[in-house]
């Protein structure tokens, strides 16, 4: 994606640069890397997190909730009061996935 910005391939890359858990985001390091980078604009966005499950699952036939590690930490909190207390947390990152 980087590579094809300076290369003029695309006009435009939308990257998180920071989030309020991790702070900044190995992107953010690869926009300083840039020749000439041109930062439009910056804004907080409220993320949301969806699971996705078959259509005959409900959440108390759940035994462990899996995903992005910075998600589970973003949303642990409100997991331990209302949603997964008991049950097992994985982290799986997008670079994880078989390939």
């Amino acid at each position: 994606m980087f590579e094809a910005y300076e290369n003029g391939c695309v006009d435009v890359v939308c990257v998180p640069a920071m989030t309020s858990l991790v702070g900044a985001t190995p992107y953010f390091d690869q926009v300083l890397r840039l020749t000439s980078p041109r930062i439009i604009a910056e804004y907080t966005k409220i993320l949301s997190y969806s699971l996705m499950a078959s259509r005959d699952a409900s959440f108390s036939m759940a035994t462990k909730v899996v995903g992005h590690p910075v998600a589970l930490q973003e949303v642990a909190g409100v997991a331990r009061r209302e949603h997964a207390p008991r049950r097992a947390r994985e982290p799986w990152g997008s670079d994880m996935f078989p390939g």
